[in-house]
């Protein structure tokens, strides 16, 4: 798809999503969004139904790389975005040898707008992080397990906190990644893995991954250099 037509879509999705309180427009926008921004920077771009390899959101056919496009809106907070990944997609192994359904993945937290604090009036799209499968994909399946394992274990108070602080359905989606808004003042390094409840005992859920993001990151948002040209 060309630039001016991803160009012409992205304006008409912004619209859409200023009026429209509905996240599964905004998984849509993300990727047309990204889809955009890799044409603008010269790479022929395939999504939707044209992609030759369709395992993923995005497929670039001159360098065969595939992205994922994953899109959260950042909490009532204004603190964190959370990012969800399959098994399947982190480890699927294809006949020639290679793992994972992807090779890149572009996280697009979408801000929610109010006015006067209360009336809602659509979403902005504050940056992209973008990440290679090789950042992520270990600190997330090692994480998966913690919080499965820890999950199971649990006394029935201990599984409410578990749900409301790390996994809304830990049994059946614990792969996930947390980023920090950008534009949040705070200082501290508030990773939701300093946590140490005593469910999970001593042991340490953040990443190695959502702690560079949070002290660097320059090395993540907007950095679509990162993506090979060919």
């Amino acid at each position: 798809m060309n630039k001016s037509d991803l160009k012409g879509i992205c304006i008409s999705f912004e619209k859409i999503v200023s009026k429209i309180p509905d996240r599964r427009v905004n998984s849509i926008y993300a990727e047309y969004y990204v889809a955009h921004e890799l044409a603008k920077r010269g790479l022929s771009v395939q999504i939707g139904d044209e992609r030759a390899v369709a395992n993923s959101d995005i497929y670039l056919p001159e360098s065969e790389i595939r992205i994922e496009v994953k899109s959260a809106v950042i909490d009532k907070n204004g603190w964190w975005a959370t990012f969800s990944f399959s098994k399947n997609q982190l480890t699927y192994k294809y006949d020639d040898g290679k793992i994972g359904k992807f090779d890149y993945c572009v996280c697009i937290p979408f801000k929610e707008k109010h006015k006067d604090d209360s009336v809602w009036y659509g979403y902005d799209i504050t940056g992209a992080f973008i990440l290679s499968m090789e950042e992520i994909k270990k600190d997330i399946l090692n994480r998966g397990e913690k919080i499965l394992k820890a999950y199971k274990n649990a006394s029935k108070e201990e599984k409410n906190k578990i749900k409301n602080e790390w996994a809304k359905h830990p049994e059946t989606n614990n792969l996930l990644l947390y980023i920090k808004y950008r534009d949040n003042k705070c200082k501290e390094l508030d990773l939701k893995g300093y946590k140490n409840e005593s469910y999970f005992g001593s042991t340490y859920l953040g990443t190695s991954i959502e702690e560079d993001i949070h002290e660097h990151p320059e090395n993540y948002i907007d950095k679509w250099d990162k993506i090979p040209i060919s």
